[in-house]
């Protein structure tokens, strides 16, 4: 990519003729430089080094448009990119999510409710009837609220319908399936944890240079899956170039039938048992972390640890493009 290190507010006449530019955030005009670069279309940031500045430097790509009501929150990415560098270091980065009202209604909606697409009219009767429900997928998109805490919301025109209980994953930084009330009845359970496909599809986005975290959501809740801390030391390299490898060994050791119980009673004390037994089990093995919530404290921080990628807390697919492609 072509950039210019911007020294001082004259060479912002120079911007035009590139895709990113350099800020160094010691410089005396530092803020009156983020306020210049915003206006020219300059926002996604991730720090770099630099053999011509002395301290690692803020790098902003350039967009195709602005939103002039945006730009407290390009500030507030700043300031958490920042906040959150650590200099050669290798350790995960650890922060807390919180879902928006929003996205937690709209996986509700579409793990209990059918979804519009499922509708359909009875050839005699003429009277709608609904088909079984299917499973959805999709993408978050993540905002700084704070230089630890980020919020979450669904990007909807990200999502997709897939299979009654398959649907295709998302290469991205936060990702999310459900596992429908339709196919509760169908097997007769009341509780479904993430599968062993769930896993090794984890697996894979995060080998593939993105997942820092996935939801399941279910009837009885959402599930939070990461990579855990010591298995991050594993070069993503290598896990693609095994994949099949580890793929068997998660379909093996992760691959756990659902209990048969009633879906359509009452399961509280059911899942507040089974759920805790279910979570030691899963968190003594290799690869994931999974945490889990009932709904009623959905909206509650969870604390996620997720790969440093060059010393950075990226929380963007934009930002991890621009790493790619440094």
């Amino acid at each position: 990519m072509k950039e210019i290190l911007v020294q001082n507010i004259h060479d912002f006449e120079k911007l035009n003729k590139n895709n990113m530019i350099a800020l160094n955030p010691k410089h005396k005009d530092f803020k009156k430089q983020l306020q210049v670069a915003y206006y020219y279309n300059f926002h996604t940031p991730f720090i770099h080094n630099n053999k011509r500045i002395k301290n690692p430097y803020l790098l902003l790509s350039k967009e195709q448009n602005k939103d002039e009501n945006k730009y407290n929150n390009f500030l507030t990415t700043v300031n958490f990119t920042l906040k959150n560098y650590k200099y050669n270091s290798n350790n995960s980065c650890s922060n807390y999510i919180v879902l928006k009202k929003h996205a937690i209604d709209f996986l509700y909606k579409h793990t209990f409710l059918p979804s519009l697409q499922s509708q359909k009219n009875d050839t005699f009767s003429g009277k709608a009837i609904r088909d079984s429900q299917k499973e959805i997928s999709g993408i978050f998109d993540l905002y700084p609220i704070s230089d630890n805490t980020l919020s979450v919301e669904i990007n909807e025109k990200s999502v997709s319908t897939g299979e009654t209980e398959s649907v295709k994953h998302n290469e991205t930084v936060g990702s999310f399936h459900t596992h429908p009330f339709d196919a509760y009845i169908k097997y007769n359970v009341c509780v479904a944890f993430p599968s062993a496909d769930d896993y090794f599809t984890t697996l894979y986005i995060y080998a593939s240079g993105y997942g820092s975290f996935h939801i399941t959501s279910t009837i009885e809740g959402l599930y939070i899956i990461t990579i855990k801390k010591s298995f991050m030391k594993k070069n993503r390299k290598e896990i693609m170039e095994n994949f099949e490898k580890y793929k068997d060994d998660i379909e093996d050791k992760y691959g756990k039938d659902y209990p048969t119980c009633d879906p359509n009673g009452d399961n509280m004390l059911f899942w507040q048992k089974y759920i805790k037994n279910y979570l030691n089990f899963i968190n003594r093995l290799k690869y994931f972390k999974v945490q889990f919530v009932f709904w009623k404290d959905a909206n509650k921080p969870i604390n996620i640890s997720y790969k440093r990628i060059k010393n950075n807390c990226l929380i963007s697919d934009k930002q991890i493009n621009i790493y790619q492609n440094l």
